[in-house]
């Protein structure tokens, strides 16, 4: 369909190349119409077949990973559902805005996740006219997803990217021993020790497994209070939006990232056995 209008566009700028050459108005006004017409269905046919695309990848992608999943592409999560994951993102903005909003439930956790864009806004004086005006731009999109374990950590910690927030002081920068592990992120938490009965060397593989296929830079939060948050930044990109491929290539992408997403959800069971033993020891 987006071929056909393509066509369309071409032969409006036939006519209106003949009504140049005639030196004849009609055919000049007649072929910008055809033109417009066609760039107007063109872009319709090419949002219609982004949107279906994207819905052939996503929906067998939940179904796959999810137990169930309810997905709602005209929704997205709100600040107050982001502000708990307490990510060290880095990033001031004034409004969240985003899409593909999922609530869904794995291995018997509930999970939210969403695309997230984390929006800025400057206002500043016209010096011609003295009106204000206003600027919005984009400081970070990308996948936002949490849940809550079932249990508490030892103590909150909360990892990024190298060089991401290695300028934050107020927590300690802990090494794991793990020199793969500690050259790819920063881990920031008030307790080291603490920080590692959580951190462990299976959990740190978890997350590096889930990095190695993160489309972007990825972020994971342990929250005390038994919170698990993770984003992976896709700067001017959806998440949940096929890149060029089949939809079978694009919900097969979209299956492995999720599922090692949700592996280092996994991880945290035996962690949390292993913590309760040993403080009623």
């Amino acid at each position: 369909m987006k071929k056909l209008w393509g066509l369309v566009n071409f032969a409006g700028l036939i006519i209106v190349a003949a009504g140049f050459i005639t030196h004849s108005a009609v055919p000049i006004v007649l072929g910008i119409a055809v033109c417009l017409l066609g760039e107007w269905q063109k872009g319709r046919a090419a949002k219609a077949q982004r949107a279906q695309a994207q819905n052939d990848a996503i929906r067998p992608a939940l179904a796959d990973v999810f137990d169930s999943a309810d997905y709602q592409p005209g929704e997205r999560l709100s600040e107050l559902d982001i502000n708990p994951m307490q990510l060290l993102l880095h990033q001031d903005y004034h409004y969240v805005d985003g899409c593909d909003k999922i609530t869904a439930t794995y291995h018997g956790v509930s999970v939210l996740l969403g695309n997230v864009r984390l929006m800025d806004t400057d206002v500043f004086r016209d010096e011609e006219t003295g009106m204000e005006r206003k600027t919005e731009k984009e400081v970070w999109q990308g996948l936002m997803l949490t849940c809550r374990a079932g249990h508490s950590f030892p103590i909150g910690l909360a990892i990024a990217p190298r060089g991401k927030i290695d300028g934050l002081l107020r927590y300690a920068d802990v090494k794991t021993g793990n020199e793969t592990f500690d050259k790819r992120f920063t881990v920031k938490t008030d307790n080291g020790d603490a920080a590692l009965r959580t951190l462990t060397p299976r959990m740190q593989e978890k997350i590096l497994a889930a990095a190695s296929v993160s489309p972007g830079p990825l972020y994971i939060t342990f929250c005390q209070d038994g919170r698990v948050s993770a984003a992976v930044r896709t700067t001017g990109r959806n998440f949940f939006v096929p890149e060029k491929a089949s939809a079978e290539g694009a919900c097969a992408r979209l299956t492995e990232n999720l599922r090692k997403l949700l592996a280092i959800i996994d991880e945290t069971n035996p962690v949390a056995a292993a913590s309760a033993q040993e403080g009623e020891a």
